[in-house]
């Protein structure tokens, strides 16, 4: 029987949502922790806006790499199972984990500080997450040759 993740992963986890989203010019609504005891007890909601598959995938899966971090055991479950594989084609998978992983530590100093702020107070909305300063707006980002190859456009860096 696996041990129950502690309230540092579980904000650690959602942290990882969110910062990676946002990295990906997806924006996060709300990030809530529910250190009732339950397991797995948080979640990270995102704007409707639709992101493309690669992106809810890496952004899905960034959580469990930012658990990682400090759980080594930590396993992909729940919703962001789900999501990984409706959104990562299985050709795709092992891409976007390392995608997730990479773009974590990136970002990792953003991550413990959201997370930190997350434990003091159980949850953020927008407004809170903007009147912490590093949030919004996203980063303006061009698509990679792979973004662009798989969104059916064949230019390539190359052909600039």
């Amino acid at each position: 029987m696996s041990r129950r993740p502690t309230v540092q992963e579980i904000a650690i986890h959602e942290a990882g949502h969110a910062v990676i989203a946002r990295v990906l010019g997806v924006r996060t609504l709300h990030i809530e922790l529910c250190p009732d005891g339950k397991e797995y007890c948080g979640q990270c909601n995102y704007a409707p806006d639709r992101p493309s598959d690669l992106d809810s995938a890496t952004a899905s899966y960034a959580g469990t790499a930012a658990e990682r971090r400090i759980n080594p055991s930590a396993t992909l479950h729940g919703t962001d199972k789900t999501n990984f594989e409706r959104r990562a084609k299985p050709v795709m998978r092992d891409y976007v984990m390392r995608r997730a992983e990479t773009l974590v530590a990136a970002h990792w100093d953003e991550i413990e500080k959201l997370a930190a702020e997350l434990v003091r107070c159980d949850g953020l909305y927008t407004d809170e997450l903007e009147k912490l300063g590093y949030y919004w707006p996203p980063p303006k980002r061009e698509p990679s040759a792979l973004q662009r190859v798989l969104s059916g456009s064949r230019r390539l860096p190359s052909d600039t």
